[in-house]
């Protein structure tokens, strides 16, 4: 499940290197033909600061920022912190990024194969890639507003009796 979430992150971040702006909407994502999921994302690119809000099928917020990721989950009680040099990462990713056609461009990371749509106001409609375990994934973007966020929704929020698992 981390995994599919830090995919999500990492197209979150192929959309920066296509110099979009700061937005927020809501989105849909399909993993193959079993999952959906649909939320809202909120993502400011200075500083770097991305939430994904899962609120169907069960209620999950993922806070990206530079080198962390905190997933909350609060039906099972448990908040995961993952630590990762997005840096490096960003800058690899902003090298590879590739425009192939009109409001379409192709990105790869980590033997994954992105392709990013944007309208012509370069905000993100959908993102596609197969995951590891070779599912065929996409986000689409529903009313995507360019919009700069209170920095105070990127700080995760949950219970302190929340479970805390840190992942290295």
């Amino acid at each position: 499940m981390i995994k599919k979430l830090v995919a999500a992150f990492f197209a979150s971040i192929n959309l920066i290197a296509l110099e979009l702006h700061d937005f927020h909407g809501e989105f849909v994502q399909k993993v193959g033909q079993e999952i959906s999921y649909r939320g809202e994302i909120y993502l400011n690119r200075e500083p770097l600061n991305i939430l994904w809000i899962y609120k169907k099928p069960i209620l999950k917020k993922i806070y990206v920022s530079s080198g962390k990721t905190v997933v909350v989950e609060p039906r099972i009680e448990q908040v995961t912190v993952s630590k990762r040099d997005s840096g490096k990462n960003l800058i690899q990713i902003l090298k590879n990024a590739k425009k192939i056609d009109k409001g379409i461009y192709r990105a790869h990371y980590e033997d994954t194969e992105y392709t990013i749509w944007v309208d012509k106001r370069d905000l993100p409609t959908k993102i596609t890639f197969t995951d590891k375990f070779e599912k065929p994934v996409v986000i689409e973007f529903i009313n995507i507003k360019p919009q700069k966020s209170d920095r105070k929704i990127f700080i995760p929020k949950y219970e302190k009796s929340f479970d805390l698992v840190e992942v290295r």
